[in-house]
């Protein structure tokens, strides 16, 4: 007695658990010459048995996966959250998602009339090259039937449901036919090696520039020089003596010296070059022409 209370408890248990009832299921072929196959009621013992793979005699076979969704067992009446087939070769983690077309049954709204579509041609090229490939990577095209909700919208002994629905195997003759053009993607593997080449870095300045450059230089310098021998700053009248004739030419020296660096910097020389030596000619020339002009503009 207590053991058939156990057996009728332990297959209510079951059947409450089973909240998404699975009926009618069918595929259908888009050859005309090949009948539908019926596969009945999906539930847990279907998910367990082992099923025979269909044959498949070309590569754009269209194949229809069709059932009735019975919801009145669930705590939720609407379509599930997530419902869908994976199709693809599971052991490679190679799968794509299908998502199906839910009408209302015609009698009853908790009855839900789902159509799944898988179109082989469509299948990326990976997934089409292990299934039809003749060696031992040879593989079943496996189609995961997916029907679940979030744990709150379950009840308290409901489950989700995610099985197998049905095996795909193409025939040998169509594995001989096919023309498989997929290369393997190159994954955490060693790159190629990028080699790029810098240009050089150019010796001399653009001519143009250097040109530019010396011309508005020259002419600075025309005009300074016109100012002072039109103001009597150079004449042999005022020409510096005594004690402000050395910082005249020092100043003087450090101008030219300026000039003589700029112009080998455009020769050629490097940036660093000029500089350094342009910090020890540019402080002499100041202070020099500091104070040579501060005493000479006294005088004149």
């Amino acid at each position: 007695m207590k053991f058939l209370k156990s057996v009728t408890l332990l297959t209510t248990a079951i059947s409450c658990a089973s909240a998404f009832i699975i009926k009618d299921a069918k595929l259908t072929f888009q050859d005309e010459t090949r009948e539908a196959m019926e596969l009945g009621e999906l539930d847990e013992a279907y998910r367990s048995t082992e099923l025979a793979p269909f044959q498949i005699k070309d590569t754009e076979e269209v194949i229809g996966f069709k059932f009735k969704l019975d919801l009145s067992k669930s705590k939720s009446k609407e379509i599930p959250e997530q419902l869908s087939l994976l199709v693809g070769i599971p052991g490679k983690n190679l799968e794509v998602p299908i998502v199906p077309k839910v009408k209302d049954s015609s009698k009853n709204n908790k009855i839900k009339l789902v159509s799944f579509k898988v179109d082989l041609s469509t299948l990326p090229k990976s997934i089409l090259h292990y299934a039809l490939s003749q060696g031992p990577e040879t593989n079943e095209i496996t189609a995961t039937l997916i029907i679940a909700n979030e744990k709150k919208n379950l009840a308290r002994k409901e489950v989700n449901l995610k099985f197998p629905a049905f095996h795909l195997e193409f025939t040998n003759l169509t594995k001989k036919l096919y023309q498989d053009d997929f290369e393997m993607p190159l994954r955490y593997g060693k790159k190629e090696e990028l080699a790029h080449t810098f240009p050089p870095a150019p010796k001399t300045a653009d001519p143009t520039i250097s040109l530019l450059f010396a011309g508005i230089v020259l002419m600075v310098n025309m005009f300074l020089y016109m100012y002072w021998i039109n103001f009597d700053a150079i004449s042999f009248v005022n020409m510096p003596s005594g004690k402000d004739f050395l910082p005249f030419l020092g100043f003087i020296g450090s101008i030219i010296g300026c000039e003589l660096i700029f112009a080998s910097y455009y020769l050629g020389t490097g940036i660093f070059e000029t500089i350094n030596c342009l910090a020890i000619v540019a402080p002499v020339g100041l202070i020099l022409g500091t104070k040579f002009l501060r005493n000479f503009t006294q005088r004149i």
